[in-house]
């Protein structure tokens, strides 16, 4: 079953090679990177009509062993077509065997792509990568197949052909490209994809030609997908422009595919694929660009790109319903697949002119996979037929047609299948009204997605389906219609789970993993806070939906309110702007900052006035869109700050970490800082006074370690992580928190430390009977500046690090306030006895009203308002 991670991807089938009397199998994407931005996920499909036989020469020194060598691989095979790729496996591993007695390296190496072809189906990509680097091999490939960079390899012996014949070498490095597109390295995968075609070019046929570049086209489109998912993020409109133009020359590869007219190119169906890939990216960026304001008055570049698009909608369309040769090269279910994913792409369109066209691609499909008795494609088609009729307004037969989907995906166990149409059958009913049947449908929903996310965590961040377009697409349908539905205390506490469900799994997206979290109720806690407010966007309902829990309340404990998204939008955008463009520069308008403030504060504050207690902690467990605010600043009417009444803390979940504290009463630290060094080159500034931080810091704590600048190397880092039990560890340096990984760091002297290489750290540190940190302390770092989502890398590296809280800063703040602003904060904390969330907010006081530092314009928010806490708060 083809793994849903592919949903954005198409479908993918399996292409079949005949060598040396085995069968070579790898991946071939049908639809292309990304079809449809909610292409729903398909199975594997052997593809026999497309079959070639590449005969090489071999003389063998045993006829029965290579006969036996011959018919495991077959056996294998069909094991592998049915579903089996268990058995599959070993019937490939002891057809290697069999070829490692006979010295046959072509049969050796062809059983080994067998084999990487299973791993790639468990979802092993790494370990398939392995196998094929294996076979080339490639200088630095386990780098290549392990590591987060795609720099530091090299292609080997591509003159030799590494012992292999031509074809099998061509066929290797294209199973490879495939699969570091998977695994999210483009760069690579477009490497190696251009040699495999420098092979094809010099033996092949135009139809592997046309093949290889469909592939090359495929990455493309991915590196689109990647750079678009980029600007959701930063909503730069350069980023915009770049994903456009990055769609547009991927149409243009796919064009030049469908264009050819050879009979050899066309007849495996590639041209087919092409034409297909190159129809569902039109409509994909035309509907993407009109969903962000294209037609509007003040919007005219934007416009004259998606009128250029969307006029070559009809056309193409046309010519492919007019084409008699559409599904020529196609096997049975392959065909099936194309015509329900031409249906799809047309209601994508959404032009009712060719609803009859959708309907009956559909019908046909449907038709065909109850002749071949084929499962997964009659669950595709009945979903795609009550998507037809729930888009006609034919709720009734939507209904029956989704439930169908829903039951025959349940009969054979695939949650992968099933969760999409689990949440359309929510949608639909909710639509009629039927909010208990909507709400059962939803929860179902979100349990399959989970699962089915689970699965993939091991997978690099560019594998998994489309998080923000999957996963919190369910949760806002389900949130919201929980809050529509008279939502009673229960209800709230549902909700509430909700949101910190949600939370945790955008962090496990983020980091690629199972965080593996074990919880334990908040109620449990010797301390309770004054209030948790949840929070979470609804981006598709324009609304903010915030749960209340007041802990120590007699009466209700939860409360709900709502609030409008792009309200709070416009403020975060606005308070951004002096942050980001000015850092809230003292010389700036500050009435200008404050007003934002204020409007912030109405939004999400001022209704739970009336609700909480006149002091203590807020604990705010929201979604990644609203990490990134300067709480502290908020103001009310009257002018006050937020921490004038209240610590404040941001809960990485509402259960709070269960690791146990240090149990050293005398805390020991490890103080690292950089001011210059190497790694800073151009694109960072000098910190003066971080020795004198690093300094004050000792002062209040004693015991502790320093690494300054040439002695806070990556591996002196990590050597003094693991070899002691430092409760607290504090960085002041340059860092920057963004929602992708990879741009996540923090300098040390020599090289950047990523946020992947915390958890590297920390699991020797586990593995050592370490203690956890108790506090790690993120000095001079910042959120990316316009990342929506920046508060997953602060996130990230709290969680990696295995520290119960976090103290950060959400920008930049000026190197010689901070080391007096840490100085006040560790002189609270330890001297005073106070919990580190009360610590921070008696720091920020201080600042705030401390003539000494209101004489040095300290007072001003930009100073102290940026450092949060993220996890306990005790």
């Amino acid at each position: 079953m083809l793994e849903p991670w592919l949903e954005r991807r198409g479908c993918a089938r399996i292409r079949s090679i005949s060598i040396a009397g085995g069968t070579a199998l790898f991946l071939w994407t049908i639809f292309g990177e990304g079809m449809t931005q909610r292409a729903i996920a398909l199975p594997f499909v052997p593809n026999p009509l497309t079959s070639e036989l590449l005969r090489v020469q071999t003389i063998a020194p045993s006829s029965q062993w290579r006969r036996q060598a011959r018919l495991l691989t077959r056996e294998g095979h069909q094991y592998f077509a049915r579903g089996n790729y268990q058995k599959a496996l070993e019937l490939w591993q002891e057809a290697e065997r069999l070829y490692r007695q006979l010295g046959d390296r072509d049969g050796i190496v062809g059983s080994q792509i067998n084999q990487s072809v299973v791993f790639q189906t468990q979802g092993q990509y790494r370990r398939a990568c392995k196998v094929l680097v294996g076979i080339l091999p490639i200088e630095g490939g386990d780098l290549l197949c392990e590591a987060q960079t795609e720099d530091g390899f090299e292609l080997a012996c591509t003159e030799s052909h590494c012992g292999l014949s031509t074809a099998i070498e061509k066929l290797a490095l294209q199973n490879l490209g495939e699969i570091l597109r998977e695994i999210g390295k483009l760069k690579a995968s477009e490497t190696v994809l251009q040699q495999a075609l420098k092979l094809a070019r010099s033996w092949s046929s135009g139809r592997e030609i046309a093949i290889i570049e469909l592939s090359l086209a495929n990455t493309q489109r991915a590196r689109y997908n990647r750079q678009r998912s980029f600007y959701d993020r930063t909503e730069q409109s350069s980023d915009r422009i770049k994903a456009i133009e990055l769609g547009k020359g991927t149409l243009e590869r796919y064009r030049r595919i469908g264009r050819r007219e050879n009979e050899w190119e066309s007849a495996n169906g590639t041209r087919s694929q092409a034409l297909f890939n190159a129809l569902s990216l039109l409509v994909e960026i035309a509907e993407w660009l009109k969903e962000e304001g294209a037609g509007q008055d003040d919007n005219a570049i934007l416009t004259q790109e998606w009128r250029q698009l969307d006029a070559q909608i009809e056309p193409t369309v046309e010519q492919l319903v007019a084409d008699p040769l559409l599904f020529s090269g196609l096997s049975a279910i392959e065909e099936i697949y194309a015509r329900l994913n031409f249906a799809h792409t047309l209601m994508q369109w959404g032009d009712r002119q060719y609803s009859r066209e959708a309907i009956a691609q559909i019908e046909l499909a449907l038709g065909a996979s109850r002749q071949l008795n084929h499962t997964q494609t009659e669950i595709y088609a009945s979903g795609l037929m009550g998507m037809f009729y729930q888009k006609h307004s034919n709720l009734n037969l939507a209904r029956e047609w989704t439930e169908r989907a829903v039951v025959l995906s349940e009969a054979i166990a695939a949650p992968e299948l099933s969760y999409r149409w689990q949440q359309q059958l929510g949608n639909i009913a909710y639509s009629l009204g039927e909010i208990p049947m909507a709400i059962a449908a939803y929860e179902m929903a979100v349990e399959q997605v989970e699962q089915v996310r689970q699965d993939l965590l091991s997978l690099e961040r560019e594998v998994q389906f489309s998080f923000q377009e999957t996963v919190r697409d369910i949760y806002e349908d389900y949130i919201f219609v929980l809050l529509k539905w008279e939502p009673f205390e229960d209800r709230l506490a549902t909700v509430a789970q909700l949101i910190d469900r949600f939370g945790l799994a955008e962090l496990e997206n983020f980091l690629g993993c199972d965080l593996s979290i074990e919880s334990q109720p908040d109620s449990d806690l010797q301390d309770n806070p004054a209030a948790i407010l949840y929070a979470i966007v609804l981006e598709k309902y324009n609304s903010i939906a915030i749960v209340v829990k007041v802990p120590d309340a007699s009466e209700r404990q939860f409360y709900y309110y709502s609030v409008p998204w792009q309200a709070v939008k416009r403020q975060i955008k606005s308070l951004n702007f002096f942050i980001e463009e000015y850092s809230l520069n003292p010389r700036i308008n500050q009435e200008q900052i404050a007003k934002a403030a204020r409007e912030l504060y109405q939004l999400l504050i001022q209704p739970t006035r009336d609700l909480l207690p006149d002091s203590g902690t807020l604990v705010f467990v929201t979604d990644s869109l609203l990490q990134t605010i300067p709480m502290a600043m908020l103001q009310d009417e009257q002018g006050q700050y937020l921490i004038e009444k209240y610590s404040l803390a941001f809960s990485l979940r509402s259960q709070l970490d269960s690791n146990p504290p240090p149990t050293s009463s005398e805390p020991r630290g490890l103080l690292a800082g950089v001011r210059n060094g190497p790694s800073f080159g151009t694109n960072f500034d000098e910190l003066p006074a971080v020795k004198r931080e690093l300094q004050e810091v000792q002062a209040e704590i004693g015991d502790s370690k320093i690494l300054l600048d040439e002695d806070f190397t990556r591996d002196a880092f990590e050597k003094q992580i693991n070899h002691a039990d430092f409760s607290i560890v504090h960085i002041a340096t340059h860092g920057e928190f963004s929602s992708d990984p990879q741009k996540t760091f923090i300098l040390a002297f020599d090289d950047p430390i990523n946020v992947r290489q915390f958890d590297r750290f920390v699991r020797r540190r586990i593995e050592s009977s370490l203690f956890p940190i108790d506090l790690l302390v993120l000095s001079a770092c910042e959120t990316a500046k316009s990342d929506r989502r920046g508060g997953l890398g602060l996130a990230g590296v709290a969680v990696q690090a295995g520290a119960r809280s976090t103290l950060a800063s959400l920008w930049k703040v000026a190197d010689g306030s901070t080391a007096l602003f840490m100085r006040e904060f560790y002189r609270h904390w330890r001297q005073s006895n106070l919990t580190k969330a009360e610590a921070l907010r008696q720091t920020q006081l201080t600042f705030l009203h401390d003539p000494q530092y209101r004489d040095q314009n300290y007072h001003l928010p930009y100073y102290w308002a940026a450092f949060i806490l993220a996890g306990d708060w005790h």
